[in-house]
């Protein structure tokens, strides 16, 4: 059985973290970026209720840039990866690292990440970072046609799915978009 199976299958959220928990980090990349974008709506639903994350936990170590690969449900330009940054004290940043015509025309769509209630994560697009550590893009507004549209007034919630895996999904002032993603820890990290 693969993750995919698990989750059409609508597996417990405990048999999900322990079969991607037990994968080597190459193989539990490869599944999550494989699962259909149809159904990340899906495993949203299973994991409410179930999630524990901490941020500290989710970006380690402290005072690196952590990568996480991303898939969302959109047919096109849906793998692209979302990288972290918890300096020693201060807030936790992060941006969206896309390569082609998203890069250019939506920008890079940084935002801060903290914990939430219910043991969810929140990605806030709504505040600009100044935290730009070395090697990351030039910081830019959330604002104007393209990228107002992807990141403006948006904030993203997180459930934990396992170890080095959530299922997130997006709201624009405090309403579902309808949008879905999942970020694994990448296997190797820069």
């Amino acid at each position: 059985m693969s993750f995919t199976d698990l989750v059409k299958a609508d597996a417990r959220p405990e048999e999900i973290a322990k079969y991607l928990d037990g994968l080597s980090p190459e193989v539990r990349v490869a599944e999550v970026l494989a699962i259909p974008g149809g159904l990340l709506k899906k495993l949203w639903a299973l994991e409410e209720g179930h999630s524990d994350l901490v941020l500290e936990e989710f970006v380690q170590p402290a005072g690196e840039t952590v990568i996480y690969e991303l898939k969302n449900h959109m047919p096109v330009f849906n793998i692209s990866q979302k990288r972290f940054f918890r300096p020693a004290t201060g807030e936790t940043v992060g941006y969206n690292h896309t390569e082609g015509l998203a890069k250019t025309f939506a920008g890079p769509g940084y935002f801060f990440a903290k914990g939430g209630e219910k043991g969810e994560l929140e990605f806030d697009y709504t505040r600009l970072p100044t935290l730009r550590p070395d090697g990351w893009p030039p910081i830019k507004p959330n604002t104007g046609l393209i990228p107002g549209g992807v990141y403006g007034e948006m904030i993203d919630y997180a459930r934990r799915v396992s170890r080095h895996t959530i299922i997130g999904a997006a709201y624009r002032h405090g309403k579902p978009r309808h949008a879905w993603f999942i970020l694994t820890r990448a296997a190797h990290q820069s």
